[in-house]
């Protein structure tokens, strides 16, 4: 998870989705990222598109070899955008195919409950959440350089190292992407909402 330092402030009040009776969600959609070079890189990701999986680029920024794992098997991947100031990335793949997520910002409001499909162990976790609130995550780049505000969720729930960028999921849309959890208050973490990823940021370059 990354560790970098952030001071949180309250956002917009949102609009509010019915959330409580809905079922968990099936995690075909959800890989595991596996990324070399950098050190110890590599985190969660889902397919938001045919052939485009989003995570978070501090877990893919400067791998030397990326690729999607689903079901024990690995595909091979590429960054097709990557963003250091919003934290998010997009990776191409020709597969694993299946399911794909709705993406939506602004849609889930303070004490929704959600899920976070991570993987763990080789294998798909649902992780139950409460939404404590929507923020804005004022903080440096994912090079520790420039400072950004990136429009985020306050989480409560059994965020672990190494769910960098699994999605958060109510309602069957993915509302938000796992970017870190506190050090000093247990079962706090947050997720950067899930904004449009583009550009074409330095790919070799490793998170700081």
């Amino acid at each position: 998870m990354n560790p970098v330092r952030r001071l949180v402030r309250w956002a917009a009040p949102a609009l509010v989705i019915s959330l409580g009776a809905c079922a968990a969600d099936p995690p075909a959609a959800v890989v595991a990222v596996r990324a070399e070079g950098c050190g110890a890189i590599g985190g969660v990701g889902a397919f938001v598109a045919d052939g485009l999986v989003l995570t978070a680029a501090h877990t893919v920024a400067g791998a030397t070899s990326l690729s999607v794992v689903r079901d024990g098997t690995p595909q091979p991947a590429e960054v097709a955008a990557l963003d250091p100031g919003l934290d998010l990335a997009l990776l191409r793949t020709a597969g694993p195919a299946g399911h794909t997520y709705t993406t939506s910002t602004g849609t889930v409001a303070a004490g929704a409950v959600a899920t976070v499909w991570t993987v763990r162990d080789g294998q798909p976790e649902a992780v139950p959440v409460t939404v404590v609130r929507r923020v804005v995550i004022d903080t440096t780049d994912i090079y520790l350089e420039g400072t950004y505000h990136r429009p985020g969720l306050e989480l409560e729930g059994a965020i672990e190292p190494g769910d960098s960028g699994a999605p958060v999921v109510a309602a069957g849309v993915l509302v938000g992407v796992v970017w870190a959890r506190s050090t000093a208050a247990f079962g706090r973490a947050w997720a950067i909402e899930p904004v449009p990823v583009s550009g074409s940021a330095d790919t070799t370059r490793c998170a700081g």
